[in-house]
């Protein structure tokens, strides 16, 4: 197993235990980060994990396969967390992608389906308007803004 393999392995062990301080420490100064919700750079990264890995948003996280391929390492995963803005449990299936300089994560984007993550966070109004680009450029406003706020308001934007 490569050293990449073993670092994205020690990711999914430290999210699975909300280990922050672990999550963080796996990332490049001038990592990126990308979903379909949002894109973070440097620090910003650090935010996301720290309102990620709270108590209150009972995250659950299942690594299923990792393969390495050339200079990146994909991963096939399971997600679920409440998000408590709307008191929703979200349940995805994800595609990791995880590129690496040195040792250390530089680029990492997760692909899900959207318009399944907006089914389950607004119900009925989520399935008929998850595929619309205002849903989700609105969604993805306030989450980057919720993000921010934990790192403003935290020590997250300080390490």
């Amino acid at each position: 197993m490569s050293i990449n393999t073993e670092k994205v392995k020690e990711f999914y062990e430290a999210l699975s235990r909300n280990d922050y301080e672990a999550l963080i420490r796996l990332y490049h100064p001038d990592a990126t980060y990308t979903d379909e919700l949002f894109s973070f750079k440097g620090k910003e990264i650090h935010a996301l994990w720290y309102a990620a890995t709270r108590p209150a948003m009972k995250l659950e996280v299942e690594c299923l396969a990792i393969e390495e391929v050339n200079d990146r390492v994909q991963t096939k995963w399971k997600m679920g967390y409440t998000l408590d803005v709307i008191n929703s449990r979200i349940e995805l299936e994800e595609i990791g992608i995880f590129v690496f300089e040195g040792e250390k994560i530089m680029e990492h984007s997760d692909e899900y389906n959207f318009r399944e993550w907006c089914t389950q966070a607004f119900g009925i109004i989520g399935t008929l308007l998850g595929w619309s680009s205002w849903l989700r450029n609105r969604v993805r406003k306030q989450a980057r803004k919720s993000v921010l706020i934990h790192m403003y308001s935290s020590q997250a934007g300080n390490q």
